[in-house]
């Protein structure tokens, strides 16, 4: 699987709605590339996706409830990083 993901500084994401961020899956790395193509190819970055979870609708509650930062965000933003090759050598 591959992964469009918005491409820019941890802090400016967090201050995006998740449902606004336009960040999808696929199946191939086709379809992600077209799809980065099309969005404009300084807005996304191609990710390989390794590993996934599942996040329940509990927890989206919780992300979706006022504007801070909390415990959740910060975690699923470190998981994240991982996968982030932007300034790894």
């Amino acid at each position: 699987m591959f992964a469009a993901i918005i491409n820019k500084p941890n802090e400016e994401i967090k201050n995006i709605p998740v449902i606004r961020r336009g960040e999808l899956v696929f199946e191939k790395r086709s379809e992600a590339v077209n799809y980065i193509k099309r969005q404009g190819k300084d807005v996304f970055i191609l990710c390989g996706v390794n590993k996934s979870n599942i996040i329940s609708k509990e927890e989206i509650a919780e992300l979706t409830v006022g504007n801070e930062s909390n415990g959740l965000i910060d975690k699923q933003l470190k998981g994240l990083r991982e996968f982030d090759t932007r300034n790894k050598t």
